[in-house]
């Protein structure tokens, strides 16, 4: 009986990319466009509203990166990667729009907004 002693694979084992290594190729590469799409004078890639397939594919992708980010879901080389290749990412573009302004509570003359008592006279 003979054992494989080598540390080469076998002929014909897995010599193909495995879906992790795929992954990490795309990231990768996604990351360069998005870092090219911007350095082209463009804005931010949107992730919807948008009729371009180039710059959805990329919307999506920053968009699934900030959403990783805000779960706790993104390695910390990836995060370091990000903010190297594309300061600001985590900004994005501003909002537009009415429902873009910052809401700040309505302040009610003549009482404090926590216990309700009289406002401190000048």
């Amino acid at each position: 009986m003979t054992f494989w002693t080598s540390t080469r694979p076998k002929p014909g084992w897995r010599t193909y990319p495995t879906k992790r290594d795929a992954d990490a190729a795309r990231w990768t590469q996604r990351l360069t466009e998005v870092a090219a799409y911007l350095a082209a004078g463009n804005e931010w890639p949107r992730h919807n509203k948008t009729d371009d397939r180039v710059e959805r594919v990329l919307g999506v992708w920053l968009h699934t990166q900030r959403v990783d980010y805000r779960a706790g879901r993104l390695t910390a080389a990836k995060e370091a990667q990000l903010n190297e290749v594309i300061p600001g990412r985590r900004q994005g573009r501003p909002r537009r729009g009415a429902n873009s302004r910052i809401r700040q509570p309505a302040l009610v003359l003549g009482r404090s907004s926590i216990r309700g008592d009289a406002a401190l006279s000048p």
